[in-house]
């Protein structure tokens, strides 16, 4: 048995069903998702050859697409697992912002999504090679972005957005990508009408992730963790160690570090032991593309039930989580297949034992 399935510590009785009973009760209620929309482009080819004039895969064109990634994807992973949405981003003028909108407004999404005439919609572009015959593997990706905050008057409507869709949401849903919505006034103004409102702050930063203390609960994965320790993280105790100091050092109620394969690991400001919840892998891995978007939505949709719940709320995730990497692509899982997934899963949790210096 390898480690990665070996047991890494005392098993703990959880069961599925409470999961499924926050998913049921959970159903119609009120997410925000503030944070950077980004539009993901695919283009599908199918190899030809080898270019003459460089050594570059010539790919004859088979299609394209485009869906809503970023913020947008959590948003999208929202709304497909039951709940309200709403959105509020940073966007251009341009083609791709009325994409987005576009694809929001198919999805039943609110949104407010502030555009500044100065910068370009974040676009990914992924080409993607392959054919019947073969496995579709992703060979290039083509960023578009602006990292900067915005200002002046552009800067005043994303406060103002946030705010109001804080101010009425059931749990909020902090996004960051690195492509500037979240500027501090920005993040200030929901978290303070969240605090207002008694609903949960929940964060997920690719970049930032230590500008975000005093949210409910962070969703960093093991690289942003890693970035935020500043040293690696290979064997159990290195991130039972690297959890504890982060949930501390974010003051936030919650940490739920991401592990991809390994599943995830589970840390409580309340002094609970920490767990760790084995990875809901029912079928080959496919994408992990957006996968952290999945699970920060399911997350944020448990916890509107009651941050008691959060345990439940992390199965939530991880069953979400499992079945989305099964796509290709930045994808979502309905409410649906989480609940078909959930009635034959028996949960894999174990209690880690505490650091020495929080004992």
């Amino acid at each position: 048995m390898s480690e990665t399935h070996s047991a890494p510590g005392e098993r703990v009785d959880v069961a599925a069903s409470q999961a499924a009973s926050l998913l049921e009760r959970a159903q119609g209620r009120l997410v925000a998702v503030i944070g950077d929309p980004i539009l993901d482009r695919y283009v599908y080819g199918e190899p030809q050859r080898v270019a003459r004039e460089a050594p570059v895969l010539i790919l004859r064109w088979a299609g394209d697409e485009e869906r809503a990634g970023g913020a947008a994807n959590a948003a999208a992973n929202a709304s497909a697992l039951g709940a309200r949405v709403e959105l509020v981003g940073l966007v251009g003028q341009d083609r791709a912002a009325d994409r987005l909108e576009a694809l929001m407004e198919q999805q039943g999404i609110a949104h407010t999504l502030v555009r500044d005439a100065g910068r370009p919609t974040t676009v990914k572009t992924r080409y993607v090679a392959g054919s019947r015959q073969t496995v579709w593997q992703q060979v290039l990706r083509l960023d578009r972005w602006e990292a900067s905050f915005a200002g002046g008057e552009v800067l005043a409507r994303l406060v103002e957005a946030a705010r109001l869709a804080a101010s009425r949401a059931d749990a909020v849903i902090l996004s960051e990508y690195g492509a500037g919505t979240l500027a501090p006034p920005v993040r200030d103004a929901a978290m303070e009408a969240a605090k207002a409102r008694g609903a949960p702050v929940v964060v997920d930063s690719r970049y930032r992730l230590l500008d975000f203390g005093g949210a409910f609960a962070a969703t960093p994965n093991t690289g942003e963790a890693e970035h935020a320790v500043g040293r690696p993280l290979r064997v159990e105790q290195d991130f039972v160690e690297a959890g504890q100091k982060l949930l501390a050092k974010l003051d936030v109620h919650l940490l739920v570090l991401t592990r991809g394969e390994e599943g995830m690991s589970l840390f409580f400001r309340d002094g609970r032991r920490p767990l760790r919840l084995m990875a809901y892998r029912p079928r080959e891995v496919y994408d992990v593309s957006g996968a952290g978007d999945t699970v920060i939505s399911a997350l944020a949709l448990g916890l509107t039930v009651g941050e008691e719940h959060a345990v439940a709320a992390a199965l939530l995730a991880d069953v979400a989580a499992g079945l989305v990497v099964a796509k290709r692509g930045v994808a979502t899982v309905s409410a649906g297949e989480v609940r078909e997934a959930l009635e034959a899963w028996a949960p894999e949790v174990y209690a880690l034992p505490m650091p020495r210096e929080v004992r």
